[in-house]
């Protein structure tokens, strides 16, 4: 089968046949606005002239994936009366498919004598290219040689295509612009973090844009939408709010358009969504992934921490319980604000970090998924396990004081196998209402929930964490 509709594309090629043409008018401009999700708005603006009264508008090379349903056509004094998206394509499958009924040359190679017999067939059935072909010696299933058209078929285009019937009152050259929703074009947000110190690093973001949309993209403007755009699982494609979102997008300030620094673009509130304009205008060709400089930040201010949380569990019926080497997750913090060196909106992507502390060859650290930042905002990210530091801990001994009431003494050693001195966050969750009675470091921060305690271990040392605490379904906690 394969190899048939390669055989039958060549045949066309080699008869000359000529492909028909569309009447219209070449692409003044294109911007593109890219949502994720895999969702993007197109806005295609082209110079036609029209006549007074009804025209025929065509607009060839739209998306092979656009949702025909949101597409638009916006002018000046024009009433649009009817639109058809035309994406029969002109492939071989689709060619042999409308072709039913049609008698057709065959050529056959002979493989003993080399030569090529030509013949006639009618084709009187196709199942995706697969054609039943009718010769005068009888039925032919699986046809190994080539079809040779005289003709296009009727119905088919070289490339998708929406056509428009519009009625105006002015005649003369003038601007439509059509907006449509398409599919098969998505966009990503990746970062690299280079540790220059125990606090300080710089922070690369690159824009990944893939387009699968069946269709190029010539000198577009690019804005990207950070945010998860509301879609109704069907064909319907897109909700309303999501095409005002998008219009409104549009008509954000594109004039300044020279072509410079992707680097550091503060992003334009959109809504509940953040707008990214790239500076200058670039290609998007299809089934190509291209990468676009987000922003660069150096010297940005992070905090780092080792933090434990204890698999103990603790409630007002608890009799016993330890856990052993337990290593601490690696937590790097990031406050989005000026003083730590940020201080904008920064979309969610995967973030990778590199330790240059050591030599000036980057060392691979660990990556986590990091959520979108507003301004203000923290966030903790997971890089790995520190293996040169181990906690142990156990209840030493529960007593009970009270029906539904207990005390429970905990102790925690750490262990620290490093030549430095550490810090190491220990967070213990409670499963009933508690007090802390007696505890030889001060808890750092408490809840309704938990506890957490931040605990000092030497260079080559261990420190013990013990605490007493107060377990009840009916105890008020301080």
């Amino acid at each position: 089968m394969r190899n048939f509709a390669i055989l039958s594309a060549v045949s066309l090629i080699s008869l000359g046949v000529v492909l028909p043409c569309w009447a219209e008018s070449s692409s003044s401009d294109v911007a593109l606005n890219i949502y994720n999700g895999g969702v993007a708005l197109v806005k295609d603006v082209r110079n036609f002239t029209l006549k007074n009264g009804e025209n025929s508008i065509v607009f060839n090379s739209v998306a092979e994936k656009m949702l025909p349903e949101t597409a638009f056509l916006k002018g000046t004094d024009i009433q649009v009366i009817e639109q058809n998206y035309n994406y029969n394509l002109q492939t071989p499958m689709n060619i042999v498919d409308a072709s039913i009924g049609q008698t057709v040359k065959t050529a056959l190679v002979d493989e003993t004598t080399g030569k090529t017999i030509f013949d006639e067939a009618k084709i009187i059935d196709s199942r995706y290219g697969r054609p039943v072909l009718q010769f005068d010696y009888g039925i032919e299933i699986n046809f190994p040689g080539r079809l040779i058209f005289d003709k296009l078929p009727d119905g088919l285009v070289s490339v998708p295509t929406l056509s428009t019937q519009v009625i105006t009152q002015k005649s003369g050259e003038q601007p439509l612009s059509l907006s449509y929703l398409t599919k098969g074009i998505s966009w990503k947000v990746d970062y690299t973090a280079e540790m220059l110190s125990d606090n300080k690093l710089n922070l690369l973001g690159w824009i990944t844009l893939k387009n699968e949309s069946g269709t190029d993209y010539k000198n577009v403007s690019l804005q990207f939408v950070a945010g998860e755009v509301n879609q109704v699982n069907s064909n319907s494609g897109i909700q309303p709010r999501a095409m005002m979102l998008a219009a409104k997008a549009q008509n954000a300030d594109m004039s300044v358009m020279e072509k410079t620094t992707a680097l550091n673009q503060v992003p334009q509130a959109l809504g509940n969504y953040y707008l990214y304009t790239l500076p200058f205008k670039t290609d998007v060709l299809n089934n190509q992934s291209k990468q676009l400089a987000l922003l660069e930040k150096k010297d940005v201010t992070y905090q780092k921490e080792y933090k434990i949380v204890s698999p103990l569990y603790l409630w007002n019926g608890v009799t016993g319980g330890s856990f052993e080497k337990q290593t601490p997750d690696v937590i790097v913090q990031l406050n989005n604000d000026k003083n730590s060196g940020l201080g904008e909106v920064l979309p969610q992507g995967i973030i990778r970090f590199y330790d240059k502390q050591q030599s000036q060859n980057l060392a691979f650290l660990g990556e986590n998924v990091f959520a979108q930042l507003t301004v203000g905002e923290k966030s903790e990210l997971k890089l790995g396990k520190a293996f040169n530091l181990m906690a142990e801990g156990k209840v030493v001994n529960v007593q009970k004081v009270a029906q539904n009431e207990v005390e429970a003494l905990i102790e925690v050693t750490f262990s620290n196998a490093s030549d430095k001195n550490e810090s190491v966050s220990f967070v213990q969750s409670f499963g009933a209402l508690w007090k802390v009675l007696e505890e030889n470091i001060p808890a750092k921060d408490k809840t309704a929930e938990k506890a957490e305690w931040l605990v000092s271990v030497p260079a080559n040392g261990k420190t013990t964490l013990s605490y007493k605490v107060r377990l009840s379904s009916a105890l008020n906690q301080n």
